[in-house]
């Protein structure tokens, strides 16, 4: 995360060089080096960080142009949600016959509080017809499976490709907390005929 600091009286401020992440207990979790910044921004500072997924607050260090030491905890509390969507497999394949119906195994991981979470589906060829489940709870740093039920129509054509977005959103704020977006194709089916003369064709063929 990039972090912008601007001060009310910036010409009391020498310097920062320090930002860190407090846990509520007030222990140091983790610093990171601050820089100024240049041009027509000269007179604030940035830092870029990897935030906790623990409560943490920001506290910063520096010097004042009096040549003390600044030191500033914020003490908003701070918690990160943050959760992964992904396919079950990377061997996952995202191809769907006509008339016939296809589930796709993805996954949910929380690194975030452990929660519940709505799932959800859209695209743009009508080919979602359910999420199984539709809802799940994921402790924190662990991952739920679930998986996606498609069919596209009878008469759906050869390398016809939806967009599919997949929505994850905890139940207790409503808003979205990360979606992923995949495509699926529809490829044509082989018939047992066919399948049939190549397998016969495989069985006469001499290395």
């Amino acid at each position: 995360m990039l972090l912008n600091m601007a001060f009310t009286k910036p010409e009391l401020v020498d310097e920062v060089t320090s930002l860190s992440l407090v846990s509520l207990n007030g222990s140091v979790m983790e610093s990171f080096a601050a820089d100024r910044s240049q041009g027509i921004y000269s007179g604030l500072f940035y830092v870029l960080f990897t935030p906790s997924t623990q409560r943490f607050r920001l506290q910063l260090t520096g010097n004042t142009t009096q040549g003390r030491l600044l030191r500033r905890v914020k003490p908003t509390e701070i918690t990160i949600e943050t959760v992964e969507l992904g396919f079950e497999s990377a061997k996952n394949s995202s191809r769907i016959f006509p008339g016939a119906a296809r589930k796709i195994p993805l996954q949910i991981r929380n690194v975030g509080r452990s929660q519940n979470f709505s799932l959800k589906a859209t695209d743009d060829l009508g080919f979602v017809k359910a999420m199984v489940p539709n809802y799940c709870f994921v402790a924190q740093n662990e991952t739920a499976e679930f998986a996606l039920e498609l069919r596209a129509p009878r008469n759906a054509s050869a390398g016809e490709t939806g967009t599919v977005t997949v929505y994850a959103t905890p139940t207790d704020s409503g808003k979205i907390s990360n979606y992923m977006v995949f495509y699926v194709s529809v490829t044509a089916k082989v018939s047992e005929r066919f399948a049939l003369a190549i397998q016969q064709a495989l069985t006469r063929t001499s290395f």
